[in-house]
């Protein structure tokens, strides 16, 4: 059995969490997944649990766009085209203490939570589209509603990916 219909995913923000098991779970209802992160042990680790050939990992850090252009040739290649679901599940929290009010801390969920999504967006929309077909879910927060203590810059983050 398929799961929901998709034959492949790449899932990026795979290593732990709401990503992993996400993974664990359509390999385990017959998806071939292509599963991203930072942590190459745990992506490892996280592959090695499916059976057969199932799942693969291949890192990427989505702040770094010469990482997701080799890790988006990997994971296509391995799936044969690109995948019929994305997941962009990568994130970043750090809580905001406002009186250390950081700019630089904005500037980092900005570029994990929302310019990542971009990042990975931009190499995989031309192909969904010339194929006509394919389903993207970026994740998104709560927070990114309604205001959670110390979370201004991961709210910000998510509330302009949710837009």
């Amino acid at each position: 059995m398929l799961a929901l219909g998709f034959q492949t995913a790449w899932i990026v923000g795979a290593s732990t969490g709401i990503g992993a098991e996400l993974a664990r779970r359509l390999a385990a209802n017959g998806c071939r997944v292509v599963v991203s992160a930072r942590q190459t042990g745990k992506l490892e680790d996280l592959a090695a649990e499916a059976s057969s050939d199932r799942m693969t990992a291949v890192t990427a850090d989505v702040t770094d766009e010469a990482s997701i252009t080799e890790a988006w040739a990997a994971a296509r290649q391995t799936l044969q085209g690109p995948p019929d679901l994305l997941v962009f599940n990568a994130g970043l929290f750090s809580p905001v203490d406002v009186r250390k009010f950081s700019a630089a801390l904005f500037r980092q969920h900005i570029e994990v939570n929302l310019m990542g999504a971009a990042r990975v967006l931009e190499h995989v929309l031309p192909d969904m589209i010339a194929r006509g077909d394919g389903r993207i879910v970026l994740v998104g927060s709560v927070s990114g509603y309604r205001g959670l203590p110390k979370a201004a810059a991961y709210g910000a983050s998510k509330a302009a990916l949710i837009h």
